[in-house]
């Protein structure tokens, strides 16, 4: 459903932030 989807997107989103290193 939508809820699983945004889910995915937020998890998505986590992994970017916290795997893309801030230089």
């Amino acid at each position: 459903g939508l809820g699983s989807v945004l889910g995915k997107i937020l998890k998505m989103g986590v992994n970017l932030l916290g795997g893309a290193p801030k230089q």
